[in-house]
């Protein structure tokens, strides 16, 4: 009976230590959810991280431009292509108007990540995360995109992947709105 009872033990244990190591979950294709936070949220708090070269990328609330912020995975993501080319339209529409592409990659391999932008020729800035970022920012599904007011508090919450129409609205209505100060 002791054999058993440590058993189930072990197997409970190692079920509750696998749940609690899981990666954000994809959600379906063509279920991309939205939470408007009307600036109303706290500030993203600053944080340097590092690019695949071993760079700083940093964010700071209040210095930094609008920032479409993405948490994405660049080498497993099935729509990473995809992504990688809305992420740089993005760039090159916005850009000049005051808007700044940070990408987080949820990724653990530098080379491979190094590769993914070069195979793309990112020209947006891409850091690789860390589990203290992710848990900062609450993450909870891959991709996350974050439209962030230049004082760097949220304006929009994207979870999934939603095509470029949806964020190029999003950011002409952040462009478009009262002036910050």
């Amino acid at each position: 009976m002791r054999h058993v009872r440590a058993i189930v033990g072990i197997l409970l244990t190692l079920t509750l230590l696998t749940a609690c190591g899981r990666a954000p979950q994809t959600p379906p294709p063509g279920q991309p959810t939205a939470s408007p936070a009307q600036g109303t949220g706290s500030p993203v708090p600053a944080f340097t991280l590092k690019d695949a070269e071993g760079k700083p990328v940093g964010f700071t609330p209040g210095t930094d431009a609008l920032t479409v912020l993405e948490v994405w995975a660049p080498t497993w993501f099935e729509q990473s292509d995809e992504q990688f080319q809305r992420l740089q339209e993005l760039h090159e529409r916005f850009g000049n108007r005051g808007v700044r592409i940070l990408c987080l990659a949820y990724e653990t391999d530098p080379p491979r990540v190094r590769q993914a932008i070069a195979d793309h020729a990112a020209l947006f800035d891409v850091a690789l995360g860390e589990e203290a970022t992710f848990d900062m920012l609450e993450l909870q599904s891959l991709p996350t995109t974050w439209i962030l007011d230049r004082q760097g508090r949220p304006l929009q919450r994207l979870e999934g992947f939603h095509p470029l129409e949806v964020l190029e609205k999003h950011l002409e209505e952040a462009l478009s709105g009262p002036s910050e100060e």
